[in-house]
């Protein structure tokens, strides 16, 4: 069983390594990024990740928000028509979610695809988010982002947490309940599908953290955002009040702390994802990407621990 996150993209390249990182070591097998015309260096970030054979970059500049769903749903359609063909690589399960949410099983002895595996009867599951402040940050600190990050609202369908984003198996064993109808209309819902999970609870197998991040972090970005939209830093502010939520504290998600910096490294260090020495080949590229340059796996970072 193969599992793929489509997931779009724009000015995130300081958070994309650890967030691939992180899915990575907890069993996705590819992300597929279209980068939204990003004015950082996200193309130079991601590069290394597609070298090694994580990510498939696609350039796709989305001009508004009633088009946001038309690269994830170009993912999911090339996700199907790889499995009419019987690509053997093609995912069984495509993964809806954004570069500032971590998915992740509620119990920590298992990966992701352990945790999915058991709805294979059904065409889709729904995932409750969680929402995490800033945790007293002012700025972003040092080190992984999940282990400076531990204060979050209360785990119920209230407001903040937002609703459940969808995860779809495009091989049920039980087609009979439905299949997959592309377009998706959103990222909550999969049309043709009886969903397990309600569109607030989601299913008890799986989480997501909604991250909030530094509050001069989310502003900064926020603040750009709202400007675009002409209702500025006041807009920016006041989402930062409904949003920065830290009631509760759960530690939870460091249980994969150790393999998400493990990834780091040997993405930083050109070793072999899976033990051994230097990577031989180069990975994926996706539709519309450009060449790359030779020694992108610089512009890559190591984390502080």
């Amino acid at each position: 069983m193969k599992v793929a996150i489509c997931l779009r993209t724009k000015d995130f390249a300081r958070f994309l390594p650890e967030w691939i990182a992180f899915h990575y070591a907890l069993g996705v097998d590819e992300i597929f990024i279209y980068d939204d015309d990003s004015t950082d260096n996200t193309e130079e970030v991601l590069w290394p990740f597609v070298e090694a054979g994580i990510v498939r970059y696609i350039f796709e500049v989305i001009f508004d928000r009633m088009t946001q769903m038309k690269p994830l749903n170009h993912c999911l359609e090339q996700q199907l028509e790889r499995r009419s063909r019987g690509d053997e690589d093609a995912a069984t399960w495509v993964l809806f979610h954004d570069t500032d949410e971590y998915l992740y099983p509620s119990d920590t002895s298992l990966n992701i695809r352990d945790a999915l595996e058991k709805h294979h009867r059904t065409c889709c599951a729904l995932v409750s988010r969680v929402q995490y402040g800033s945790a007293g940050h002012d700025e972003m600190p040092r080190g992984l982002l999940l282990e400076n990050f531990l204060m979050h609202s209360h785990p119920g369908p209230q407001f903040g947490n937002g609703l459940a984003k969808v995860m779809v198996n495009l091989d049920p064993s039980e087609p009979e309940v439905g299949v997959v109808e592309p377009p998706l209309r959103s990222m909550h819902n999969a049309e043709g599908c009886d969903c397990a999970g309600s569109k607030f609870g989601g299913v008890s197998d799986l989480r997501i953290n909604h991250y909030l991040g530094s509050i001069g972090d989310y502003m900064d970005r926020t603040t750009r955002y709202w400007e675009a939209k002409k209702k500025g830093e006041m807009a920016a502010a006041k989402t930062v009040l409904r949003r920065d939520i830290n009631n509760y504290r759960s530690d939870d998600i460091e249980h994969w702390a150790c393999a998400t910096r493990e990834v780091l490294f040997r993405i930083v260090e050109g070793l072999d994802l899976e033990g051994g020495g230097e990577r031989g080949g180069g990975g994926g590229k996706g539709e519309g990407e450009g060449e790359g340059e030779e020694g992108g796996v610089k512009a890559v970072s190591k984390l502080e621990p």
